[in-house]
């Protein structure tokens, strides 16, 4: 009886201890779930604010199959990795389950937060965000363009306010000249309502804009050089249908330093115009370009823009930099106005002629801007029409040394 009592009790415990390792069996072992969706034979499909977003990796890591953690790579604007961790894993089917919230500074929610949620499984990860920006200035909202305004000089008329936000000085001898800031606004602020009407800084950090297709701008040179056009007569040139909203994921904007930072997807933009939005093959080329050396990319961009290893390394540089980490630009707002703008300092190294001496009559035409502008011309990537305004830029960089101020950007008004 003790015997078949000793050999019951170990039944029992084999039976027990059987049944508990089945249990905490995971439905899918960590080392099949472990790796970077994205990239290789595996897939993300993923969204950002309803919106798909390509050409993105997310590492996923879990020890247990039930927390785990996710590490965004360039997918939060001004983050180069965003890291989520304790995520409750759900079994569901063949499946896991998640969802949550976390903050994005890493402390409180008040800096802005993502909520999460999605699936799982080997070879494919599943992941929906919904982001809300840090916004301690107030960015966020939609502005429409300043409004435009002329008014009399002697018998011209001069653009007093209007889309482009300009403020550019010459001081030579003590003496202020704003006639070439002037000239800029005649250009600029009828041109640019012609095919843009607003502008929003969304909470998630996107940037959208109402713009329309297939409008001919229309422009005359004589607004720029003898008297710009009344708002009336501009009136006539603005469309009055056909305005459409740019998609999600193309542009992104967000706070650092006290600066708005408005960064690209290059290769989501181009993605997108060559209808191929679900294919990151692209995105995968471009990034690596992105993050050759210098000399190679100038080699790689020789063949199609013939000069464009002739500008400097350092001008290549500064906009590698805006192309793979955004372009800091100021925002001032004055009354209604917010201006957001590139100034003197962030144009220097284009515009400086570092190779010929300052007293001499050719000084401007070696500049990074000018070299630019002449490969853009030689490969016809600037209509016949608009080639003219190579004296401009000419005039801008010899005129370099003795500009006082150079602020270039947009005026926007708050809606």
């Amino acid at each position: 009886m003790k015997n078949r009592f000793l050999w019951l009790l170990i039944l029992g415990v084999a039976l027990f201890t059987a049944c508990s390792d089945d249990d905490d069996k995971p439905l899918i072992a960590p080392s099949d779930l472990n790796t970077t969706f994205g990239e290789g034979e595996t897939t993300l499909n993923m969204t950002y604010g309803g919106a798909a977003l390509i050409g993105k990796q997310v590492k996923f890591s879990t020890t247990n199959s039930k927390t785990a953690t996710l590490t965004l790579t360039d997918v939060i604007p001004g983050q180069a990795e965003t890291t989520i961790d304790d995520i409750q894993l759900v079994e569901d089917n063949d499946k896991y389950t998640f969802e949550g919230t976390t903050s994005i500074s890493r402390s409180t929610a008040s800096q802005g937060s993502i909520a999460y949620n999605g699936s799982v499984k080997k070879g494919e990860l599943t992941l929906n965000l919904t982001v809300t920006m840090p916004d301690s200035q107030g960015w966020a909202k939609a502005y429409k363009l300043g409004d435009y305004t002329t008014v009399a000089s002697g018998k011209k008329l001069a653009v007093a306010t209007g889309a482009a936000y300009v403020n550019y000085v010459i001081t030579e001898d003590g003496e202020d000249d704003n006639t070439s800031g002037i000239l800029f606004r005649n250009i600029l602020c009828p041109m640019l309502p012609q095919v843009l009407q607003s502008i929003t800084l969304e909470s998630d950090g996107n940037v959208r804009a109402n713009y329309v297709t297939g409008n001919e701008i229309q422009f005359d040179m004589k607004w720029a050089l003898a008297s710009a056009p009344t708002e009336d007569a501009l009136a006539q040139f603005i469309p009055t249908e056909g305005w459409i909203q740019s998609p999600k994921n193309l542009a992104y904007w967000f706070e650092k330093d006290g600066k708005l930072y408005l960064k690209l997807d290059i290769p989501a933009i181009i993605a997108q115009a060559g209808g191929s939005a679900e294919d990151a093959t692209i995105s995968t080329i471009i990034n690596t370009i992105l993050n050759e050396n210098v000399a190679t990319i100038k080699a790689l961009l020789e063949g199609v823009l013939p000069g464009i290893s002739e500008i400097s390394d350092a001008t290549f540089t500064m906009l590698l930099d805006w192309v793979k980490n955004g372009i800091p630009l100021n925002v001032k707002i004055v009354s209604e106005h917010t201006y957001l703008y590139l100034d003197r300092a962030a144009f220097d190294p284009i515009m400086i002629d570092n190779e010929t001496p300052k007293d001499n009559y050719g000084y401007g035409q070696k500049a990074d801007l000018m070299k630019l502008l002449m490969a853009m011309i030689k490969a016809d990537l600037i209509p016949t029409d608009y080639q003219g305004a190579a004296f401009l830029v000419l005039g801008m960089c010899q005129n370099w040394p003795n500009t006082s101020s150079f602020d270039l950007g947009l005026d926007l008004i708050a809606q």
